[in-house]
């Protein structure tokens, strides 16, 4: 399902590529994508997915009340994409705060799912969703980002 990214590398041994902070999206994006990266390192190295790592993080980065909810609806949005590929998708390495910086092909077309789903673009979110599922069925990946939508969002002020 996953594999790091295999570009070249700078003089730190970082993967060259376009920057993350490049790419428009907001706080809520980034860290859907870096919860994501470290789903993708678990599966990687065959730890249960939402491992107790995982979950402390996605606490810490979106309290305790949404990080389980978060979590939970960022392993299916993960899995479902998983699902429909048939190609191993790219990740940075979320330990790595050079590679950190920068993201794949991959994953920014993951994130504009969920980007353009957040802001009512069904379309758009299609188009990068049929890209990511390689023409294949997207329903249920665009109904994953949705329901990530509704848990990850920041709980309103009272």
């Amino acid at each position: 399902m996953t594999h790091p990214d295999p570009r070249q590398r700078d003089a730190q041994g970082c993967r060259k590529g376009k920057r993350l902070s490049d790419c428009g999206f907001d706080e809520v994006e980034r860290r859907a994508l870096t919860l994501m990266r470290h789903l993708f390192v678990g599966v990687a190295q065959n730890r249960p997915p939402g491992g107790p790592e995982a979950v402390m993080l996605a606490r810490t980065l979106l309290g305790p009340a949404n990080g389980d909810q978060a979590m939970a609806a960022l392993l299916a949005f993960v899995q479902t994409m998983a699902l429909s590929r048939g190609e191993p998708f790219r990740y940075a390495n979320p330990f790595c705060p050079g590679c950190a910086a920068r993201i794949t092909a991959d994953e920014e077309r993951l994130v504009r799912v969920l980007h353009h789903v957040r802001r009512g673009q069904e379309g758009r979110a299609m188009i990068h969703a049929l890209m990511l599922c390689e023409a294949g069925p997207i329903g249920p990946l665009i109904e994953a980002a949705h329901e990530v939508h509704r848990a990850a969002e920041p709980a309103p002020f009272a």
